[in-house]
């Protein structure tokens, strides 16, 4: 806890506001809980998909999709790439939303 509230000082300090500095401390927050920064479950049939965001336990982040049990992992050190990456998410959902995919559980989540 004394950490993220010391790096959400240090982006005051240096002028980082908006969405960079609001997810860097969330990052900071989801290390010390273990939460999912963001979460989508999508299912058609008998398949579903699964895209989740989380902050990697040593630096950067991780991109996580899961298809039918199938997991693949991408690690982030650059928020921007993370970023156009869950651009790419949104966009794969909408393609499949628009195939008749539908969103499972509850709607998407950012915590």
């Amino acid at each position: 806890m004394v950490r993220a509230a010391k790096n959400a000082q240090v982006l005051a300090e240096v002028g980082l506001t908006g969405s960079y500095a609001e997810f860097t401390q969330r990052r900071f927050e989801s290390r010390q809980n273990g939460r999912a920064m963001f979460t989508i479950s999508l299912r058609h049939d008998s398949e579903t998909r699964r895209y989740s965001l989380h902050a990697s336990p040593g630096s950067g982040w991780v991109i996580v999709r899961e298809q039918d049990r199938r997991e693949i992992r991408k690690h982030y050190e650059d928020w921007h790439r993370v970023e156009r990456a869950l651009a790419a998410v949104r966009s794969e959902v909408l393609e499949l939303e628009a195939r008749g995919w539908q969103v499972a559980g509850d709607a998407a989540k950012a915590s």
